[in-house]
């Protein structure tokens, strides 16, 4: 795990409302992607999409983020949605 020297955790911005807004676009495109083509087999792999991005939010907060931040991360998890606000 590589951590840049001066790693602080700054929520501010859409970090105010959203852990992880990179995967909540790319799941929005999707999504979009999905609604805008028309394609069946499109259509039936967006809930693969959004597992994975999920998934993946998940994995770094457990494995890279708690670690590095402790319990500032913590405190942020508890106050800020990961994906969607006030849902997800």
């Amino acid at each position: 795990m590589f951590i840049w020297p001066a790693t602080t955790l700054t929520p501010a911005g859409i970090y105010r409302w959203v852990r992880h807004p990179q995967a909540l676009a790319l799941c929005l495109v999707s999504v979009g992607l999905g609604l805008t083509t028309g394609s069946a087999p499109y259509l039936c792999s967006v809930p693969l999409w959004v597992a994975g991005w999920v998934a993946y939010t998940y994995i770094e907060e457990r494995f890279e983020l708690v670690p590095t931040f402790g319990d500032d991360y913590l405190a942020y998890m508890k106050r800020t949605a990961r994906l969607l606000p006030g849902i997800f």
